[in-house]
Parts: C-alpha cells; sequence; structure tokens
C-alpha cells in the first residue's frame, strides 16, 4: 500500500530509513502462550483474527472478547535494542460491544493508558513509553459491567516519539527491522503520513 504527495506538498522530500516494530505476532493475538511473541490470555472469553481492519481488509483484524474482571491479555518479554530510550505504542481499536474502556499497561513503572472509545467506530491508540530492556504489554478491560468486545489491528512497538509507518512482525522475534522510503519535511524530519 502507498501513499501520493501532491504538489502542494513540495517541501517534502524521500530519504531512506530504518523502520522496526519490537512485538513479536503483532497482529495475530490468536498465537497463545507465554514465550516471546505469544499472547498469554487471563480473562479472554474469545480471540479469533476474523474480521476486517480499518481499512476494510478481510480476516485481518482481532475479535477479541474480555470478560468482566480486571485480568489481562499480555505479551511478555518484549526485548528491545536501545533500553531506556523512547518508544511509540500504537494500534488501531474498535468496541464492537459492551461498556468497557480499553486499558493499556506497558512495562514496571509506566503506568495505564486507557481509550473511550464509542462503539462501532476505529481510533488510532497511541502511547509514549520509556522501555526497560524486556517489558512486557498488557491489554485489559476496566470499569465494565458486561462482556466486552474489541477488534484490535497493527499493535507496533517502535523507536522515537512518534508512531511510525506500520510494519508487521510474523513469528516469534522480538523484534523486526526493514528499510523503506518515506518522505519528510526538512524543517521538522517528521514522517509526512503514517501507513496503516
Amino acid at each position: 500500500m502507498g501513499f501520493t504527495v501532491s504538489d502542494a506538498s513540495s517541501k517534502l522530500r524521500k530519504v531512506s530509513v530504518t523502520q522496526q516494530n519490537i512485538i513479536g505476532n503483532n497482529n495475530d493475538m490468536t498465537v497463545t502462550g507465554t514465550g516471546v511473541g505469544r499472547w498469554d490470555y487471563d480473562d479472554v472469553i474469545s480471540c479469533t483474527k476474523d474480521v476486517a481492519d480499518p481499512l476494510g481488509r478481510a480476516n485481518n483484524a482481532n475479535n477479541i472478547l474480555f470478560g468482566t474482571s480486571t485480568l489481562v491479555m499480555r505479551q511478555q518479554l518484549i526485548t528491545v535494542p536501545s533500553a531506556g530510550e523512547p518508544y511509540t505504542f500504537s494500534c488501531w481499536i474498535k468496541r464492537v460491544i459492551g461498556d468497557g474502556n480499553f486499558r493499556v499497561d506497558y512495562g514496571d513503572g509506566q503506568g495505564s493508558h486507557i481509550l473511550r472509545p464509542t462503539t462501532g467506530l476505529w481510533y488510532p491508540y497511541v502511547v509514549p513509553v520509556v522501555h526497560g530492556g524486556s517489558d512486557w504489554l498488557d491489554f485489559n478491560c476496566p470499569n465494565s459491567s458486561v462482556n466486552t468486545g474489541f477488534h484490535i489491528y497493527g499493535c507496533q512497538l517502535n523507536l522515537g516519539n512518534i508512531p511510525f509507518y506500520y510494519l508487521e512482525n510474523v513469528g516469534g522475534a522480538s523484534y523486526d527491522v526493514q528499510e523503506n522510503e518515506v518522505f519528510v519535511n526538512d524543517n521538522n524530519l517528521k514522517t509526512a503520513s503514517i501507513l496503516v
């Protein structure tokens, strides 16, 4: 998938960058277990990968039903190449049933970050974190009186203060790196567009 740059964006230039996604099996939460790149369920009633993503591509997003407790869905042993540096977690979330919020807890001492979505709409979810070297990622659904279902697409953890271009990390590797060409603005060197 690509994007176009209009004539009005003449100040942008194309550069080669290294992008990374440190979450193994980031878009397939049905890969269970407790090792690197695997998802561990506590109060998850069901998890399938059988719904459309935000772009309408069939069977490309996760369909997760949480119970009413505060227990979690976790990926453990997330290891980064640059401990202590700023990272950004991002994904797309859509609540489909229930009344619960969506919460992400990342590593020790990072605190909780809560999204209160409107049912039926996709939301981009972005959380800045500082990675401790070998941390974990928890999803849960607090303050819910009934079972709550979410569609989740494209979990990513990348180095830096902004979410980067989406990179799917298939398998158990602790991180995946890829070279891409992106458009940047010379004034701030930030990416011009984020792909999903």
